[in-house]
């Protein structure tokens, strides 16, 4: 392969201060990364802290307005709600927390499925024990139990193991043999029965690891209820004053910079998201990116896609010229080996014959009285190295100061090698 003739061109530049700086940089942002990570500790912690108690809180109020609706739903059957939520721990065998017994009692007495706390007792009863004999959570159990009786959905009873056939039979009869019983308390009735069968058959639910379990979370979240309720004030508290900061007229008219800024931000066919989103679906790359990111940023991108596109044709001529020089080298060799003798090695030549020279580049011929010398390519020409120390600092962000500074450098660098 032939050598060509290489310009290197070596810039080198000292740069004291950002040498000095670096390592000032190197110490700060390490003390940076450890202040960092202690203040990062110090403000998790409270966010940690400040998140558990407003959610303990919230449920606390959440919780609130359940037991205000039970206060009220017991008062209307005329039972005193503190016996009554009693009475629904015992049916349940502890296993579901108070909020969930408020809430399936409540189901029941507003739809008319129990009058009196026993009644609502022994139907929490039937549901958490049929529900865990069945594999279900008593917290779903008593849930599903609930709506089941409220539908009189017949084929949901086998999730509770009562025969919905037997049930069906137990109706009709029912109904024949009291006249004017309506069918929903025909219903009612073969339900607790065939219910109470059933209880008999699976045994008491309430022993055990996994009633044990039960109890134990219910225990503990009516426990998370009774810490809220404690914290309760501090939610209140700052639910007031900040209801009382939204009517204030200079929060109100940070909120109207808001939505305005959310508009721009989101603008039309002619700003915005909305106009970036539009030029790209006509096709208008450039005005998308003008619209994007102003008319700098614009010709930057457009002088960086110029620039690939003239490395891009740049190639391809390589390509096409390097295409047409294999082609002619494959020719010469080819008539060569007919009519001449190659000499793309260099080597001795004698008057009167014929030499193929140049195959791989220029060769030079060196001619005595009856005889001659090739010399190849590759021994031909070399690498020229140009080397040029700048002994000041030089900021290649700012290019148009860097030409400045180095291009006459180079260009004297550039005559001393032309004049060698």
């Amino acid at each position: 392969m032939a050598v060509k003739n290489v310009l290197e061109i070596v810039i080198t530049a000292k740069d004291e201060a950002t040498k000095k700086l670096g390592g000032l940089n190197s110490v700060m942002g390490k003390l940076g990364v450890a202040a960092g990570i202690a203040g990062a500790a110090v403000v998790g912690a409270g966010v940690i802290i400040g998140k558990t108690i407003f959610n303990l809180a919230k449920e606390s109020a959440q919780v609130e307005k359940l037991s205000r609706t039970f206060d009220s739903l017991a008062e209307s059957i005329g039972e005193n709600a503190d016996i009554m939520i009693k009475d629904l721990r015992v049916a349940s065998r502890g296993m579901l927390n108070d909020a969930d017994l408020m809430q399936a009692s409540n189901k029941l007495v507003a739809m008319g499925l129990a009058g009196t706390s026993e009644e609502s007792a022994k139907l929490v009863e039937m549901s958490t024990q049929l529900g865990s004999a069945m594999g279900m959570t008593a917290t779903d159990a008593a849930e599903a139990f609930a709506l089941m009786l409220a539908n009189q959905s017949i084929p949901r009873l086998d999730n509770f193991g009562i025969s919905s056939g037997k049930v069906r039979d137990r109706i009709e009869e029912l109904m024949e043999a009291n006249v004017g019983m309506t069918r929903e308390t025909a219903f009612m009735n073969a339900v607790m029965e065939q219910g109470a069968l059933t209880m008999e058959k699976v045994g008491e639910q309430g022993e055990g690891a996994a009633a044990n379990m039960a109890r134990l979370e219910a225990n503990v979240d009516n426990l998370k209820v009774a810490i809220g309720d404690r914290l309760r004030p501090i939610l209140e508290t700052i639910t007031t004053k900040l209801l009382d900061a939204w009517d204030n007229p200079e929060v109100q008219a940070g909120i109207e910079t808001l939505f305005a800024w959310i508009e721009k931000i989101v603008g039309n066919e002619t700003s915005g998201i909305i106009g970036v989103i539009t030029k790209l679906a006509e096709g208008d790359i450039g005005g998308a990116l003008k619209m994007a990111f102003g008319e700098g940023v614009y010709r930057l991108v457009m002088g960086i896609a110029s620039a690939i596109d003239r490395v891009r044709e740049a190639t391809d001529r390589l390509k096409t010229s390097q295409y047409g020089l294999a082609v002619a080298k494959a020719y010469a060799t080819s008539a060569a080996s007919s009519f001449y003798i190659p000499r793309q090695a260099g080597g001795p030549v004698s008057a009167g014959g014929s030499y193929l020279i140049g195959e791989e580049g220029p060769e030079m011929l060196t001619m005595g009285r009856d005889s001659g010398y090739i010399t190849p390519n590759n021994k031909l020409g070399g690498a020229i190295n140009l080397i040029i120390n700048v002994n000041s600092a030089v900021s290649l962000s700012d290019m148009a100061n860097a030409e400045r500074v180095l291009l006459p450098i180079v260009e004297r660098g550039l005559r001393t090698v032309m004049a060698r």
